[in-house]
């Protein structure tokens, strides 16, 4: 909204309502939001994927470093095991541990859209509510100082 000041400036000086504007901006929040919804739900799956992944071999690169110092053994053969796999090699891959649960349900859905809506309307509400109290006269001269 910053960086739409001048423009929501000139809008009123040309008689656009204030609620036209904001539902402008709401209309176009909720574009970009639909389009990045639907990405983030088809690409929840391989992230969880990759980030469980990386949890689990974090966990049992510590394990075996924490082994090591307790053994007070210089064996090479246990530092040779680092875990070197492409993480690409396990986007498709689901994580070996199962406690850990990355499955989607409707309603957790629902509620990341609930969560997502609220703060698209907050975001833009409260800039909306500072830069629309102003005249557009006003608008336009702070766009020029």
């Amino acid at each position: 909204m910053r960086g739409r000041f001048y423009e929501l400036g000139v809008f009123l000086s040309l008689g656009q309502s204030k609620i036209k504007i904001i539902l402008q901006q709401l209309i176009e929040i909720g574009m970009i939001f639909s389009i990045a919804f639907v990405l983030s739900l088809g690409t929840s799956k391989m992230v969880s994927n990759v980030v469980s992944s990386m949890l689990e071999e974090s966990q049992s690169y510590e394990k075996e470093i924490v082994m090591e110092i307790k053994d007070d053994q210089k064996d090479d053969k246990q530092l040779d095991e680092t875990p070197n796999n492409n993480v690409f090699d396990r986007v498709m891959q689901a994580p070996t541990n199962t406690e850990l649960d990355v499955s989607l349900t409707a309603t957790t859905v629902v509620q990341l859209a609930e969560i997502t809506v609220i703060i698209c309307v907050v975001s833009i509400m409260l800039p909306a509510i500072y830069i629309l109290r102003l005249s557009p006269r006003e608008i336009l001269v702070k766009k020029e100082g």
